[in-house]
């Protein structure tokens, strides 16, 4: 696409995405009797409110379930209470930002309509409230992890559970499947920091069309370099120049890159004909030795998974990606004399396995008339499959589902 097409795509998908808001609030208000004409009251839209929260963080569901609250104590959602008090607070904020458009003399009634708009900044802004859980996460793991090296051992991650605390339970299969597991030893089994915050296990499944996920630190990190060195390639004098000036939540700056940080560098270097690429495995897999808590260590592709918990549990035909009891007490008493160690970045996994994100020879941009046939269809068929969605968008927040969603989403 070039930047016309990408401009009408991306506009046509937040369309889409405010048309779900639409749909699935609209079924909110049937299922409570209320009408998307004229005013409603206070405690009307409240009580919408709170119902459009159900379905969104239960995602999808079999549509013959029943439509139920859940219980005022959060029971179902671990963080109910705080997501139905930031939701207040921005409803607040919204009403506070509209005061000087308001006529002061005329009593402002809610209605549909408004309510649409203020469900749809809530999509717009929930990541940024969501991140602040993912980071609550990170600083739990990072005060269990061997010192510096971005990993749990097994047996600190699952002694929450065993205690009562079911913030971190998910089983050794699905820890694996989503590529958080580190066997290199495989007598001390651990958790990958990163690959853990990132997995589809602590995103929110609220929209057909996207989830809310875990803000990527990496990213930012990269995004850096990037701006650095103008360019998907750099030597590695200037990537270590950058790298060793860049801190972040858990790495101070400046500092000086180790002596196998280094010889990594030109190692990727000497394998590309003297320059790093900067969006290739070997490249993620030296940010991740860099920065063990914010940087995920990239497997091979077909290695790790997306699948989210729930479809997880489908494939597999079970109720729970939760290890058991059992399975839990196993890993804490085969590491009984567990002990925090500090170790250097030279123990961490290191393969010497490229896979570039895209090759660098250039390409004709110039489009024939078969191209752009071609380009038509798959267009049309795109934007197809983000319509069908709208029309299966149902009423979400039967007591099973939302245990499901309690089990799996952290």
């Amino acid at each position: 696409m070039n930047r016309h097409d990408l401009a009408v795509f991306a506009a046509t998908l937040t369309d889409l995405i405010h048309k779900e808001v639409a749909v699935a609030l609209d079924g909110v208000y049937a299922e409570l009797e209320l009408p998307i004409v004229g005013p409603v009251t206070e405690k009307e839209h409240d009580i919408a409110t709170k119902a459009y929260l159900v379905t969104y963080i239960a995602g999808s569901a079999d549509e013959e379930t029943e439509f139920e609250l859940p219980a005022a104590d959060g029971e179902d959602y671990l963080a109910w209470e705080d997501t139905l008090l930031w939701s207040t607070d921005l409803k607040l904020t919204s009403d506070f930002s509209l005061q000087h458009r308001q006529n002061p003399f005329i009593r402002q009634r809610r209605s549909f309509d408004w309510h649409v708009s203020l469900l749809e900044e809530f999509g717009h802004r929930l990541g940024m409230f969501q991140n602040l859980e993912c980071h609550r996460l990170k600083d739990l793991l990072v005060d269990m992890e061997d010192h510096g090296t971005g990993r749990v051992p097994l047996s600190r991650f699952y002694r929450g559970g065993l205690d009562g605390d079911w913030t971190f339970t998910e089983s050794v299969d699905y820890l694996r499947h989503i590529g958080a597991l580190d066997e290199t030893t495989p007598s001390r089994p651990s958790v990958v920091i990163p690959n853990y915050i990132q997995s589809h296990s602590n995103c929110l499944e609220g929209s057909s069309f996207y989830s809310v996920c875990c803000f990527d630190e990496c990213e930012g990190l990269l995004g850096h370099v990037e701006l650095a060195v103008h360019g998907p390639s750099a030597l590695p004098a200037e990537v270590a120049e950058v790298i060793s000036g860049l801190g972040s939540d858990t790495v101070q700056a400046p500092r000086n890159l180790s002596g196998s940080l280094l010889s990594r560098l030109g190692q990727i270097a000497e394998l590309h004909g003297g320059r790093v690429p900067l969006h290739g495995r070997l490249f993620s897999q030296w940010m991740h030795h860099a920065y063990p808590r914010e940087c995920i260590f990239p497997h091979f592709s077909g290695e790790a998974n997306r699948l989210s918990p729930l479809e997880w549990m489908d494939i597999h035909d079970i109720d729970s990606a939760a290890a058991s009891e059992e399975e839990m007490l196993l890993h804490v008493n085969a590491d009984a004399a567990d002990s925090f160690t500090e170790q250097r970045s030279e123990s961490l996994p290191w393969t010497m396995m490229e896979e570039l994100v895209a090759g660098q020879a250039a390409k004709d941009t110039s489009p024939t008339s078969s191209a752009l046939s071609l380009r038509v269809v798959v267009g049309a068929l795109a934007l197809l499959s983000m319509i069908l969605p709208i029309s299966r968008v149902g009423i979400v927040g039967s007591p099973k589902d939302s245990d499901r969603v309690a089990r799996c989403l952290v």
